[in-house]
């Protein structure tokens, strides 16, 4: 009995990609659209999970232009180790893209992000470069960075 209990162990394990090093994309669940109701084709968006150590992780994921609350939900909250998203406008790369944060992430303990913080304060700055950084609030605990609009 014992041995079979390892042996499904160790099989989940696998299969959640424990022991294979499997990164935080593969892990989460991929929302290919093949169409959208509306007729139009899926885009293929790229997003930045940024972590609290400043690594970060580029993915990729089929989703159709207004992606809807639900579908983003279902990508965007594992990444956020679950925690309930908030949605943050930011301006990056010179354009305004949307940020996936924990809604209550510094209520909650989780380390600052540096990186998702920078981000998120380039709105700020870039519009109101008289503005003071350090007067801006923090993000805190892992942040999800879509290259385009996906919150309608």
């Amino acid at each position: 009995m014992l041995a079979l209990i390892f042996a499904i162990t160790i099989m989940a394990a696998f299969a959640t990609g424990f022991f294979l090093g499997m990164d935080a994309c593969h892990a989460m669940p991929n929302p290919v659209m093949k169409s959208s109701t509306e007729g139009n084709p899926p885009l293929d968006t790229t997003y930045t999970i940024l972590y609290c150590d400043g690594t970060s992780q580029t993915c990729d994921a089929d989703l159709p232009e207004q992606p809807g609350y639900e579908l983003l939900r279902k990508l965007v909250e594992p990444a956020l180790e679950d925690a309930h998203m908030e949605r943050v406008n930011v301006f990056h790369n010179g354009k305004y893209t949307d940020m996936f944060v924990d809604d209550s992430g510094a209520l909650n303990g989780l380390p600052p992000n540096p990186a998702a913080t920078a981000v998120y304060r380039n709105n700020v700055l870039t519009h109101q470069p008289e503005s003071n950084a350090d007067d801006l609030p923090e993000i805190y605990g892992t942040a999800v960075l879509f290259d385009r609009k996906v919150w309608f």
